[in-house]
């Protein structure tokens, strides 16, 4: 059960990892996005993409170590973290080209699925800590 924990703390790590990178990556496009060249444009959206691709497996890994692990961890707990997983996964969906074609405001829906899917990962956090 020693290795379950270790991959469970790693995975977390990772994750914690991601989605910061992801926030900062997010923040310095806002800030400069207008300014960037396309060719780096997209060197940054494989990039974005790649990082998450990275928060959706290290958070299944997390999870799926933590449920195996049975740490105890209230009930709550658990639906939020696989709730962010899959708030995450939602927000990466609407961003792929065949639903961007066809949702209207696929960035708004991103960005909202996002922040929410961060919302209960703090949530998550915390009610792991009580």
């Amino acid at each position: 059960m020693t290795i379950v924990l270790i991959i469970e703390i790693v995975s977390a790590l990772a994750a914690c990892g991601a989605l910061l990178a992801l926030m900062a990556q997010t923040i310095r496009l806002g800030r400069k996005g207008a300014e960037q060249p396309a060719g780096k444009l997209d060197r940054l959206r494989r990039c974005h993409r790649s990082i998450g691709f990275a928060l959706l497996a290290a958070g299944i890994i997390h999870g799926a170590s933590a449920t195996l692990y049975a740490s105890g961890a209230r009930v709550e707990t658990y639906v939020m973290g696989w709730t962010s997983i899959a708030l995450f996964a939602l927000s990466g969906v609407c961003m792929a080209p065949p639903v961007r074609a066809r949702l209207r405001h696929a960035t708004g829906a991103h960005v909202f699925f996002f922040a929410l899917g961060v919302a209960l990962f703090v949530g998550h956090a915390v009610m792991g800590r009580l």
